[in-house]
């Protein structure tokens, strides 16, 4: 309020999920401005093992299945 820092919020809120609220019950007309969200820079994501586990399965599902089919030939 005039060009005073009334409220500082300085955390880095790595353990919730990104919503940030005002409540103010006493003054219907407050307008809230100013604010300024600094993105953190994306990071990679893993693929999963368990991904490529299935995959080797299936592989060796479908060769299991090949082979018995030739010698039933």
């Amino acid at each position: 309020m005039d060009d005073e820092l009334e409220l500082n919020v300085n955390d880095d809120f790595s353990n919730i999920n990104g919503n940030f609220a005002f409540y103010n019950s006493s003054q219907n007309l407050v307008r809230y401005s100013g604010f300024q969200a600094e993105p953190l820079p994306a990071q990679d994501v893993p693929e999963p093992a368990s991904s490529l586990g299935l995959l080797a399965l299936g592989a060796f599902g479908m060769l299991t299945r090949l082979k018995k089919k030739q010698t039933q030939k």
